[in-house]
């Protein structure tokens, strides 16, 4: 039985993957028929041939075949796969001279850069080239015809329908709902979502971290230990966020993801950014220590290590030696999970709480979260069996809850899977497969599945953002816009719902709250084991001192770090089957060049300085990761990768400009960048850009102002520094920001110092003119010196140019509003109605006087969601009133109040925030009264200094 259901996966496996490669090179061809010249006929032959290729794959799906003829079906799918492969490369090569023709006229009066490889001269030599190369993919498919007929594979008819879209907006079977229907994804944290039957785990956990070790000045180490997908990581999330360990620890918690690599100088990093919300890249560990103790010296502190494999003493020892350096109070304490007791004793965890599997009860209870059904119904007995198979992992409960939920409460298709052949799979202490591979069957796209298995080069434990996931899926063709698509999707749209559902299946995760606009996302290991074991035959991860030959691989990824490495490769013609490689560290050696079909490139971290000029070789490139190098310049030669579709250039601090030529990209949809950048006039030539990368302006030179208007796609962040050097808001207006109804975050800064000119400043006309879509969720203003804000800000509400009859559309989705350094600024515009602001950071601006135009006079919940309220640097405000008008609730969900450097302010309203437990209060020279104080009773974190009135502290504070 297990060798028969291994070979039937093996089977699935197989033809999924050779099924999503024919849709690949059916949507290329039609695409390219469309422009083609010169071999319109072998285009249309070729999209014939995988049309027919597909349906005859279909057929292969329903056939049985014993485990001999199996294999001889294995290596015959390979063998298409190769051919698969070889077609693309073509197409992408036609299309790519395509490209480079229609610029080359477009751009002949410029002059033409000398690059250092070849290209096609004459437009008959191509075409003769090309003809070759599609002669020979035609002999190749007759080879296949032969072979399939050798070992018995029938042909099948393609008028029998059996080719389908690449993606229809249903990816589930059957009755199963369509993601338009699928359930809002619940983040792991809340009672909801999969915290069952683990009270009793929670509560000895909290007596142990609050009351046992108070006197405790060894730095003690708890460990949670269980196997995999047993819930430690849920476990421990839920007695971090606890009130009564945010009460006793406040602010000094952190919480580290440390999975197998257990490096004292990396950990000693991550607690350094976690404390101050900065990167941490010090290599000296003395240094390490010292702003560890600037932060955390003299405090209490939690630090959670998630995931640790480490079973090293000597490495446990010196890393506990360095954290009792830090100086933290008794009662410090260390939290870890594991799947190992070796883990656990190597850190001399002082107490190791063993996780159990859940009762059948409790399994029953977990499954029933995620599905809705009528008490006595027949589907309760099946759910029952079904739990019960899970062998009370969580994990295995939820993913298969999630998958039950979208068979509508159909008897037949919870029976189906009740009685699927993968639950007698040998799992050895691994319970969780069968419900992983019963999920992943059930995702019924080819180009679905391929996401999920690409999801394998991510490296294990590492935090994911959706945009780079998506970009890997795009550079590699798995997302298709389908034919008889109506709603005008993007390719990226198709990725967006595709990694939806991948989270509502929980394949995908939710890890850590938006930083900086951007929501990390994690796989579980387990899933993350699956996710390699599928993609076993393409993917190679090269682990340390690994000399393992790149063969037929597709996918390269360098699992570990280390100063120096040298890859030895004999043969560069082996790296040419390679479609990505993700290299993470310092290298010595540009060998990837000889990668030359390769789609995606990550050089991350490896200390590159400069870009060779060997990257011009690589023109089927569509995904270049360059991040967090020191690279000072991009050579005009990256112009010539006409088919990129995404550029990241994430903190390259010294990289102040971006190529000139790069409106030759036409293809490209995304530049990642982490500092503002220049960029030469010709942004508007870039039709297809939607990730706008953070730029910077010149005077009277460069990039100008008016191009984003002719930028339809832009979508996400607009972030503008230099916005002096726009003259006036005729100017500032044709960027049209009012169109981009998918830019949802826009950041404009002024310069800090300079001089007025004899007109006077600019920026109230200037920002008059960016007025936005009223869907902006994210509102930065930097350095502006207008003496009062444009009527839009004033009001928080927009008209569109859309209604004639001019009416005000408040700007409802605002979420943030950061007012920083607008100095000249008297008055706060009105907020208080805006139903979804959460964060309000005001700086620095020439305010007397808070009072009810602040608040505004037509809501009655005033600042309903404000969550986080920051002020500082108000130097002339003597005076914060309350609401004039009679509210029902201000500040109704108010956690944090910083109120910093505001000399003359005499009193804080006594504001009754019972929601508040962060408050901070410095350098109120002024300040008489803590009022605040007696009306917020959930303070679990005050900081106050620089009060030098204050003669006495609310009594309050003793409770």
């Amino acid at each position: 039985m297990a060798e028969t259901l291994a070979i039937e996966i093996g089977k699935g496996l197989a033809i999924e993957g050779a099924k999503a490669l024919a849709q690949l090179i059916m949507t290329r061809a039609s695409e390219e028929i469309r422009v083609a010249w010169g071999f319109r006929d072998q285009l249309d032959k070729l999209r014939r041939k995988f049309e027919y290729v597909e349906a005859f794959l279909e057929d292969l799906g329903r056939s049985n075949y014993h485990s001999q003829q199996m294999r001889l079906v294995d290596t015959w799918l390979k063998r298409f796969q190769d051919v698969a492969y070889l077609t693309d490369n073509l197409m992408d090569e036609y299309a790519y001279e395509i490209i480079r023709r229609k610029l080359k006229l477009k751009y002949s009066s410029l002059g033409i850069t000398k690059f250092r490889y070849k290209v096609v001269k004459t437009p008959l030599f191509f075409r003769f080239r090309m003809l070759v190369k599609v002669k020979h993919v035609f002999s190749l498919f007759d080879e296949l015809d032969v072979e399939a007929k050798a070992i018995g594979l029938n042909q099948v008819d393609i008028a029998r329908g059996a080719v389908r879209e690449p993606y229809n907006g249903n990816i589930l079977h059957g009755n199963g709902r369509s993601l338009n229907q699928a359930r809002e994804h619940v983040s792991g944290g809340g009672e909801s979502n999969g915290f069952v039957g683990r009270k009793d785990d929670e509560r000895k956990l909290l007596g142990m971290l609050c009351d046992s070790f108070n006197e405790d000045t060894s730095l003690p180490i708890v460990g949670i230990v269980g196997m995999g997908g047993l819930g430690k990581t849920t476990l421990a999330r839920r007695v971090y966020d606890h009130p009564k360990i945010n009460s006793l620890f406040g602010n000094s918690k952190i919480w580290i993801c440390v999975s197998e690599n257990f490096n004292i100088t990396r950990l000693l990093n991550e607690m350094v950014e976690a404390v101050t919300s900065s990167r941490g890249d010090l290599s000296n560990k003395d240094g390490i220590i010292r702003k560890l103790e600037e932060k955390l010296k003299g405090k209490k502190f939690l630090l959670v290590l998630d995931d640790v494999w480490k079973e090293d003493q000597a490495l446990w020892d010196s890393l506990r030696e360095s954290l009792k350096r830090i100086g933290g109070l008794p009662g410090s304490v260390i939290l870890i999970t594991t799947r190992s007791k070796k883990v656990a004793n190597a850190a001399r965890a002082v107490y190791k709480h063993e996780l159990k599997e859940l009762s059948e009860d409790d399994s029953w209870d977990l499954l029933k979260q995620n599905v809705v059904i009528d008490d006595g119904s027949s589907l309760e007995e099946i759910g029952r069996r079904i739990a019960s198979k899970c062998r009370g992992i969580p994990l295995a409960v939820n993913v298969i809850g999630c998958l039950l939920m979208t068979k509508q409460n159909s008897e037949r298709e919870w029976k189906a899977i009740e009685m699927s052949e993968l639950w007698e799979l040998p799992q050895g202490r691994n319970h969780i497969l069968p419900s992983l591979l019963l999920s992943f069957n059930h995702l019924s796209s080819p180009s679905l599945k391929q996401c999920f298995t690409s999801c394998s080069i991510i490296p294990k434990g590492r935090a994911m953002d959706k945009n780079e996931l998506i970009a890997h899926w795009l550079a590699q063709g798995y997302l298709h816009v389908p034919s008889s698509d109506t709603r005008r999707l993007t390719e990226e749209d198709i990725g967006g719902e595709f990694f939806s559902i991948l989270l509502n299946y929980l394949f995908l995760q939710e890890y850590e709250a938006e930083v900086d606009g951007v929501l990390w996302y994690k796989m579980h290991d387990l899933v993350h084991d699956l996710a390699v074991y599928l993609s076993k035959d393409l993917l190679l991860i090269r682990e340390a001192n690994d000399r393992q030959k790149v063969g037929d691989y597709k996918h390269l990824v360098f699992a570990y770090e280390q100063e120096q490495m040298v890859l030895e490769f004999s043969e560069p013609k082996t790296l040419r089957s390679l479609r990505t490689i993700l290299f993470e560290g310092i290298y010595s050696q540009n060998w990837w060049v000889h990668a030359r079909y390769l789609r995606t490139l990550a050089l991350r971290n490896c200390d590159l300085s400069e870009l060779p000029p060997a990257i011009g070789l690589l023109q089927h490139l569509r995904f270049l990761d360059l991040s967090y190098n020191p690279i000072r310049r991009l050579p005009d030669i990256i112009c010539k990768l006409y088919h990129l579709r995404t550029l990241r250039l994430h903190n390259c601090i010294r990289l102040t400009n971006l190529p000139s030529l790069l409106n030759r990209l036409v293809n490209l949809r995304h530049i990642f960048t982490t500092y503002p950048v220049y960029a030469s006039r010709g942004l508007a030539e870039l039709k297809n850009l939607q990730t706008l990368p953070r730029l910077a302006m010149k005077s009277d030179q460069g990039w100008t102002i008016d191009e984003l208007g002719a930028l339809p796609q832009l979508k996400g962040e607009i972030c503008i520094q230099g916005l002096e050097h726009v003259k006036n808001g005729e100017q500032a207006g044709k960027a049209a920001l009012y169109r981009h109804g998918k830019v949802t975050k826009m950041t404009l800064t002024w310069a800090k110092d300079r001089d007025e000119t004899s007109e006077g400043y600019t920026d109230e006309d200037v920002l008059d003119s960016f007025q936005p879509h009223p869907a902006m969720s994210s509102i930065e203003l930097n350095n502006f010196y207008g003496k009062a804000f444009p009527s839009w800000i004033m009001k928080m509400a927009v008209v569109t140019r859309e209604d004639i009859a001019g009416r005000l559309r408040p700007l409802s989705n605002l979420t943030i509003l950061k007012l920083l350094n607008c100095s000249n600024c008297q008055t706060l515009p009105t907020l208080g109605h805006l139903p979804s602001l959460s964060t309000l950071i005001m700086s620095g601006l020439d305010v007397e006087f808070i009072g009810s135009e602040f608040y505004g006079s037509s809501a009655t919940i005033v600042f309903q969601s404000l969550r986080k309220l920051m002020i500082s640097s108000f130097r002339r405000l003597t005076t914060w009133m309350v609401p004039t008008i009679e509210v029902t609730a201000v500040f109704p969900c108010l956690e944090c109040l910083h109120v910093v450097d505001c000399p003359m302010l005499k009193t804080i309203p006594a504001l009754h925030c019972e929601s508040l437990t962060d408050l901070k209060l410095e350098e109120l020279s002024s300040i008489e009264s803590l009022d605040i104080i007696k009306a917020c009773t959930g303070l679990t974190s005050l900081q106050m200094c620089g009060m030098f009135i204050l003669t006495r502290l609310p009594d309050e504070l003793a409770n």
